[in-house]
């Protein structure tokens, strides 16, 4: 996977800075200070900070490693986040304590700018990107929600900013802690907008209070990895081997990775089977027309059908 684009994660070298400068916001304003501060003076002070150069190189490595390889997804460097957190930490706590802090001052100005900058991009890039109907999609689902998004996420900029012309060091970094802790709930409190677009797991309490002894769960050419911990059972996958290519053809998986020709023997058998898939895969099935393909209960992405009409 690190050497090649089999999985179609492919993106340029450069693509985790705008990640880690976004990922890290709002602290981003003081990373490129923090980091610089704690750098030793010479190689030969390095033995002095041995705590820090190991910090860095945790980072630092873990940054290099993800970015050139040929596979890359966002969270592959929330690993580099730790150990940024305490240098970032150490930096403003050396100097929260002064009676003023020209540094701490200037950072609320490159704070302001990468809020509108982070405003600016949530607001657009729905409008600007019309080929990518996800966004807008998503920025729909969102609705009047969206604004109390965006008002949080300009709060961690300009409180800080405001506290910063009071010249007390101590309040910048409490009025940043405490924005960033509204912004953080605020963003947590919008996950709920997107359980019915992208999580299975409205469809799998609905399976769950179905479910008897016997009964086969199946997904079709999709994976849902969430899906086996809400039903508390493995479940079948049909014609799909993704990530879990390599470790089928290791390790004996007939009895739950089947292909089309065994689903399609199942699915007509007398056992009670249900699928979960995606609801382009369910038109595709109804359009074959070979099997009966009973709809329970659909989410924005994703459907629940069983092959028998009479219930449980």
């Amino acid at each position: 996977r690190y050497l090649t684009k089999v999985h179609d994660r492919y993106q340029p070298a450069w693509f985790f800075i705008p990640v880690l400068l976004a990922g890290f916001y709002p602290w981003t304003a003081y990373l490129a200070q923090a980091v610089t501060k704690s750098w030793p003076a010479s190689w030969r002070a390095r033995r002095d900070h041995r705590e820090t150069v190991f910090l860095m190189l945790w980072a630092g490595l873990v940054f290099a490693f993800f970015s050139f390889s040929d596979s890359k997804l966002i969270p592959y460097i929330l690993t580099m986040l730790p150990p940024l957190a305490l240098l970032t930490a150490r930096y403003l706590a050396q100097h929260w304590d002064a009676p003023s802090s020209a540094s701490l001052r200037a950072g609320t100005w490159t704070l302001l700018a990468l809020g509108f900058l982070l405003v600016l991009v949530l607001v657009f890039v729905p409008e600007s990107t019309p080929d990518r109907p996800r966004v807008a999609e998503y920025a729909a689902v969102f609705g009047g929600y969206t604004w109390v998004i965006l008002g949080s996420l300009l709060a961690t900029a300009l409180l800080p900013f405001a506290v910063g012309f009071l010249r007390r060091p101590l309040w910048i970094v409490v009025a940043l802690a405490l924005t960033s802790a509204v912004f953080l709930a605020v963003v947590d409190r919008g996950f709920v907008f997107l359980d019915h677009q992208r999580s299975v797991k409205e469809l799998a309490l609905i399976l769950k209070s179905r479910l008897q002894a016997g009964d086969e769960v199946m997904t079709y050419r999709e994976y849902y990895q969430d899906l086996p911990v809400y039903l508390e059972r493995r479940v079948t996958v049909v014609d799909w081997k993704g990530e879990l290519r390599f470790g089928s053809g290791v390790e004996d998986v007939s009895g739950w990775m089947i292909d089309e020709t065994a689903f399609r023997r199942r699915w007509n058998g007398p056992q009670r089977t249900y699928l979960l898939t995606g609801r382009g895969n369910y038109d595709k099935l109804r359009a074959e027309g070979r099997g009966q393909f009973q709809l329970l209960a659909q989410t924005g992405s994703n459907v629940l059908v069983t092959n028998r009409t009479d219930q449980p």
